[in-house]
């Protein structure tokens, strides 16, 4: 590997444009690749920059082998991402850890990293902390959504087959509701897994209409969905 495939293929990085580029490269083997990562890292490293070798799948198309865990949909929040990254040798965890916060938005960080020990096909549960920002929201309502939740729901579930009326209390494994100034508050631990997943949304819209209020008019409700963990099938050990 040369200065002048870096420059060429990760011009927007050394531009202070992106926050890191990802592109092959070929080489006549792994030790040269190896040595050639070394030596320009020593040069990189007083930048603030750094080259982290990843693993390519072979054939005519190489890509990284890089594999991201649950993805969140469109307006969850999440503080329990993961990302499983294959890489051609072994480094230190908090090495990586540090080398890759050094180069993402204060945005988004990397808050810990280790060895793989689970897969993500092992994922099983997700907890969730759910809330319905609203006004004029009592205990009663609360009580009222606890047992809603709690019991045989049926929704219009999104399947592959279309829209099917759809119970889904046997993915709800627990559900806590309280109310708090402002609105109703929850605690949820659902079912995950690639075969049975549940979106905590349906939760949320069958709240709202439970209490008579319009989900969508972002005048009179405010949903938050705010994933918290991630758990195998026993429910208690953590995913990692």
């Amino acid at each position: 590997m040369s200065e002048e495939v870096i420059v060429r293929l990760g011009a927007p990085t050394l531009a202070g444009i992106k926050t890191g580029s990802l592109f092959p490269c070929a080489c006549s083997s792994r030790k040269s690749a190896e040595e050639s990562l070394r030596r320009l890292n020593r040069s990189l490293a007083p930048k603030g920059l750094c080259l982290l070798p990843l693993r390519y799948s072979e054939g005519f198309n190489p890509h990284v082998r890089l594999s991201f865990g649950m993805p969140l949909s469109v307006g969850a929040e999440s503080i329990t991402e993961y990302m499983d990254v294959q890489l051609t040798r072994e480094v230190d965890p908090q090495w990586a850890k540090s080398q890759l916060n050094a180069q993402l938005p204060q945005e988004l960080s990397v808050l810990s990293a280790a060895a793989a020990v689970h897969r993500f096909s092992e994922i099983a549960f997700a907890c969730y902390a759910l809330e319905l920002r609203c006004a004029a929201t009592t205990q009663a309502d609360a009580e009222k959504i606890n047992a809603l939740w709690n019991n045989p729901l049926i929704v219009e579930k999104r399947t592959k087959k279309g829209i099917v009326p759809t119970d889904i209390s046997p993915m709800i494994r627990k559900a806590q509701v309280h109310a708090a100034d402002t609105g109703l508050c929850a605690e949820v631990l659902l079912s995950a897994s690639s075969a049975s997943y549940l979106n905590p949304d349906y939760l949320l819209r069958a709240a709202a209409a439970a209490l008579g209020i319009a989900y969508d008019d972002p005048e009179a409700l405010t949903p938050v969905i705010l994933r918290t963990g991630v758990y195998l099938s026993d429910t208690v050990t953590p995913f990692c």
